[in-house]
């Protein structure tokens, strides 16, 4: 087996090896022997090479003394951790001591960096090695030099989770307040539709026509899942030779072929007696209906806690500063931030009784999760369309 060439680093192509060669162009160029032929010619490549693809040292690499041995054996923690600590520092830039002090300063930080830092902070037990070392940090190893400096951060978790959460807020708050307005403009939108009156209102109707003479006639409202079920009560089809029952022609003339099932025949007299079009129904109201939907009222809540939960760790934080000047940075922030969230409170408020009064509108449950009776409601439009298509073909 050939020896590998000695010499300067140089820079590497990171190929994919093929491992069979069989068949293919490069079966046919080793055919071909060496294209570079001799040692001096192939020696001179080697210089250009070298010219042209050196590995790029940084100037930090030419300060740096080499490491001795002795500093770069890990000692006191297992090599598993120190080979991760080792992996996510090439996250950070400058030393360890820079690195506290962009900590203390509460300078900004990447999602992706801040969620590094959560990882490297020290464990318990990891605390209690550093706190009880007698050897000079300087001769540890780098991860272990690492800790010992992370150990003498105050409230270090705390100070990673504020920086989070100032790093989430803006987005959480956005977030929030676009489904709060979806909601209230759909809560809005349902209560004053009038093609949403003059489909309950011909459900209804027709609903008690059918009922004459049974336990279930002079109903005053439906449920909004009964709406639903309209669909499931099909057109009874003729026996041959028998008339009535279903037949392709109403009393009044009409062509019922494309009945097929109970919501067909009430989205027929919507459109014929009123002029209903669901098309306008989906456009003016569905719209709305299905972008509220897409916002979980629980999720909206949740976030409502998390801001509260963050705004505590910030207070807490500030509460524990040392000097007036060590969390400027969290004070500036919590200044404005507590003016932002008494806003989202009162969105929240006005949402959750807007909710409440579109329940009570659609005689729902008042307390029921805004996207659980708009996933009825959009479920309902949805199927209203496809009738009025299918009737009015």
């Amino acid at each position: 087996r050939s020896r590998r060439p000695v010499g300067p680093k140089l820079r590497s192509w990171y190929w994919q090896v093929v491992p069979n060669i069989q068949n293919t162009v490069w079966s046919a160029v080793q055919g071909q022997g060496d294209l570079i032929s001799g040692a001096e010619a192939a020696d001179g490549v080697r210089k250009n090479l070298v010219d042209l693809f050196p590995v790029k040292v940084s100037a930090k690499q030419l300060r740096t003394p080499a490491k001795s041995k002795s500093e770069s054996i890990v000692k006191y923690i297992p090599i598993a951790r120190a080979n991760n600590i080792s992996i996510m520092l090439t996250q950070f830039r400058g030393n360890h001591m820079e690195l506290k002090e962009t900590i203390m300063e509460g300078h900004n930080f990447s999602l992706e960096q801040l969620g590094v830092l959560l990882q490297l902070i020290p464990t318990d037990e990891e605390l209690k090695i550093m706190s009880n070392l007698s050897e000079d940090p300087a001769k540890l190893s780098e991860p272990e030099r690492f800790l010992a400096m992370l150990s003498g951060i105050p409230r270090l978790r705390s100070k990673v989770q504020a920086m989070i959460f100032i790093k989430q807020f803006d987005s959480w708050v956005q977030e929030f307040q676009e489904g709060v307005d979806a909601i209230l403009r759909a809560c809005e939108q349902v209560q004053i539709s009038q093609e949403i009156q003059t489909l309950f209102g011909v459900s209804l109707q027709v609903g008690n026509i059918l009922h004459m003479g049974t336990s279930r006639y002079g109903a005053k409202g439906i449920k909004l899942e009964s709406m639903l079920k309209m669909r499931d009560l099909k057109v009874t089809k003729k026996a041959a030779g028998a008339g009535g029952g279903g037949g392709e022609q109403g009393q009044g003339g009409e062509n019922f072929e494309r009945i097929r099932h109970f919501l067909d025949y009430v989205v027929y007299l919507c459109w014929k007696e009123k002029g209903f079009d669901a098309q306008s129904l989906s456009k003016s109201l569905g719209k709305v209906v299905a972008k509220a939907t897409g916002y979980k009222q629980s999720d909206l809540l949740h976030l409502m806690k998390n801001l509260n939960a963050g705004l505590s760790i910030v207070s807490k934080e500030i509460e524990c500063k040392k000097s007036a000047d060590e969390c400027k940075w969290l004070e500036d922030f919590y200044a404005r931030a507590n003016v932002v969230k008494k806003e989202t409170e009162k969105s929240a408020d006005a949402a959750l009784h807007a909710v409440s009064n579109m329940n009570t509108y659609l005689a729902q449950d008042k307390n029921a999760d805004s996207d659980e009776t708009f996933g009825l409601l959009w479920n309902l439009i949805c199927c209203v369309e496809s009738s009025w298509k299918h009737v009015s073909e």
